[in-house]
């Protein structure tokens, strides 16, 4: 079984446990000041590469006006990946409409199309594995109620691949044997996106 695989089922299972936590937690009442709350949002990524669209979905607890949560995502720039992370972010002001400063940090998994490199001499034969993913930025909250808000935020991310392909060297005296070349991205871009907090 691919190991890249066996993590993420481990990450998934990590995260339903997470979020059965928080739930169990929320329903014993035991504090009225902490609450479960989920965002969904959706960027426009643009960087040296060109710009793609990427989707995240978090869920974790609030408290006054700052929260931490478990993510996930997906980012279509340049390579498809699946970022899981942890989220952090604090609010500025007690109104409805405030302004918050957020981070990201985690691991960002290879999705990559079999076959897809940007090396053309070996194409066929790409094997990608994932890399540190981070985000940081600013935005601003419009409240409609207790809970519901839109979110509009700007910021910086990288996310981080490796790629090793083989190619078959046959000397003229010995046996062949594969030689393997790495690539490392370390792909930059800045991010807009908007999201509903829920």
């Amino acid at each position: 079984m691919n190991n890249d695989y066996v993590m993420i089922r481990k990450y998934f299972v990590l995260l339903l446990l997470f979020f059965s936590a928080i739930h169990f937690v929320h329903g014993q009442n035991l504090n009225k000041k902490i609450s479960v709350q989920s965002i969904s949002s959706v960027g426009l990524l643009n960087g040296a590469k060109g710009s793609a669209l990427a989707l995240q979905t978090m869920i974790g607890a609030a408290y006054r006006h700052s929260f931490v949560g478990l993510g996930a995502g997906l980012d279509y720039y340049y390579y498809r990946s699946v970022p899981l992370f942890i989220d952090v972010r604090q609010e500025f002001g007690k109104d409805s409409r405030s302004i918050f400063l957020y981070g990201d940090i985690g691991y960002n998994y290879d999705w990559v199309a079999k076959g897809k490199t940007d090396q053309p001499l070996y194409t066929p034969d790409a094997r990608f594995t994932g890399g540190l993913y981070y985000e940081g930025g600013i935005g601003y909250k419009f409240g409609f109620n207790k809970s519901d808000a839109l979110l509009i935020s700007a910021g910086y991310t990288i996310k981080k691949l490796k790629s090793e392909v083989g190619s078959g060297v046959c000397p003229f005296i010995g046996p062949c044997y594969e030689a393997i070349q790495t690539y490392r991205y370390n792909l930059s871009r800045l991010v807009i996106k908007a999201g509903w907090r829920f």
